[in-house]
């Protein structure tokens, strides 16, 4: 199955992201040299990339994101903190008005880290070039594959307007969104590539605030959302470095402010609670407003390809984009590249094809598609009537959900859930059927 592949010593990973520096990582492992292009310029001090559409904007890294993260280049959390991140528990640091209700807040151990997204990809880019065989070339524009006899030996770039060719075994693509590989393969006579799309019109404005420490207002985080599905916007106050807030506010379905002062303080005066507003109106503005759109979520699947070149990989954002204002983009990236470090020995041995491999990332983000597909399908305006087991399971999410409002136990459960870090027939088991019935008796008895 890989007799066609030549033999190189080195693997190309094209984008320095956060699915491409962990790629990197685990490449390394298995090649003498492991080349990361990027095109973007890169400089000695955190900064704003160019090409990515997100970079301006609240982003979550969730337990289990962090988790694969920390096991492949031990020292991240550290080295995150130390460069100004904070580290922030779920429910004791999160002031949070979740559709009706204030929950309330309890320690659970259960926590993010709350930054930038610059400063988490330029911690990421420094704990990548700290590894021996993995070296990253930025301003590098990819212009396309080699191809020959269905193997893909390397890339055509252009460094600096000069047209190269970098050589190698295997080339993996994460590129993001963007990616070009569906146009390249087609080009090659693969033919098309099955997309699967689920409808969202996201939109959201954020902007960046000075943040007064010495006010202590109670909260790390202020995030208010929506009663879904009636209404369909919502907005957080994040911390991230620098003693600067982030402010994002957003929604589905064409629920997003325009990026201009009035209409984004209309916007946050028109949410379920006034809570941001009023936080925002007192603070100083440090920039401009950064507007992001998004259509749908996006899979593309490789994995049903009836033919495939070999030396090719896919994986992040290229291979499986979710709605990230459910905050699992960079956790369902690492899922897919711990997936990949299971399967990448056989694969690299002949054992397994190309397809099984993304069959595996697919298989393992799986979950996480499938709860954004269902909750933006929701959303829709001409959502379709659902069958009975689909009703009575969100009815039951809605009596557990509530629950954890009030209930410690319930909340613990919810949050472990939505960090990836526990399975959702966890919501049926009984202690938390047991708590969240309770805490409906109590409810209706008051």
């Amino acid at each position: 199955m890989t007799t066609c592949m030549k033999r190189f010593s080195r693997a190309i990973v094209i984008g320095a992201s956060v699915a491409g520096c962990l790629s990197a990582r685990v490449l390394a492992r298995h090649f003498d040299e492991v080349l990361l292009l990027d095109q973007d310029t890169f400089s000695t001090d955190p900064a704003p990339r160019k090409t990515v559409p997100q970079e301006h904007h609240v982003h979550l890294l969730l337990n289990r994101g962090s988790a694969i993260i920390e096991a492949l280049y031990p020292g991240f959390k550290d080295a995150l903190l130390k460069a100004g991140a904070q580290e922030i528990d779920l429910s004791h640091g999160v002031k949070s008005y979740a559709g009706n209700a204030w929950k309330q807040r309890w320690p659970t151990g259960i926590t993010a880290h709350y930054c930038s997204r610059t400063l988490l990809e330029f911690v990421l880019r420094q704990q990548a070039t700290g590894v021996e065989n993995v070296k990253i070339i930025d301003g590098v524009r990819v212009k396309g594959l080699l191809h020959d006899a269905g193997c893909i030996n390397g890339v055509q770039v252009s460094i600096e307007g000069e047209a190269r060719e970098l050589e190698a075994m295997l080339v993996v693509d994460a590129s993001g969104r963007s990616s070009r590989t569906c146009a390249w393969l087609k080009q090659f006579g693969y033919g098309d590539v099955l997309r699967e799309e689920v409808a969202n019109q996201l939109g959201y404005v954020s902007r960046i605030y000075r943040r007064n420490p010495a006010r202590k207002p109670g909260w790390q985080v202020l995030l208010v959302t929506p009663d879904l599905p009636g209404r369909r916007n919502m907005g957080v106050i994040s911390p991230i470095e620098g003693d600067r807030f982030m402010v994002t506010a957003g929604g589905w379905f064409g629920a997003s402010p325009l990026p201009n002062e009035d209409d984004f303080m209309r916007f946050l005066a028109e949410l379920p609670v006034a809570d941001i507003y009023h936080e925002v109106i007192q603070l100083e503005p440090l920039g401009a407003f950064h507007q992001y759109k998004m259509p749908c979520s996006l899979r593309r699947r490789y994995d049903l390809m009836p033919n495939w070149p070999q030396g090719l990989l896919v994986v992040g954002d290229a291979l499986c984009s979710i709605n990230p204002i459910y905050s699992q983009g960079m956790s369902v990236s690492a899922l897919q590249v711990e997936a990949l470090s299971r399967v990448l020995p056989a694969f690299l041995r002949g054992d397994i094809w190309a397809q099984q491999v993304m069959r595996a990332q697919v298989e393992a983000t799986e979950i996480s598609w499938q709860q954004a597909k269902a909750n933006d399908e929701s959303l829709h305006p001409q959502a379709q009537r659902v069958g009975l087991k689909a009703r009575l399971h969100a009815r039951w999410l809605g009596v557990v959900n509530t629950a954890a409002y009030h209930n410690r136990d319930v909340a613990i459960a919810t949050l472990n859930i939505a960090n990836l870090v526990a399975d959702k027939r966890t919501l049926y088991s009984l202690s938390v059927a047991r708590a969240s019935l309770f805490s409906a008796i109590a409810r209706a008895l008051r």
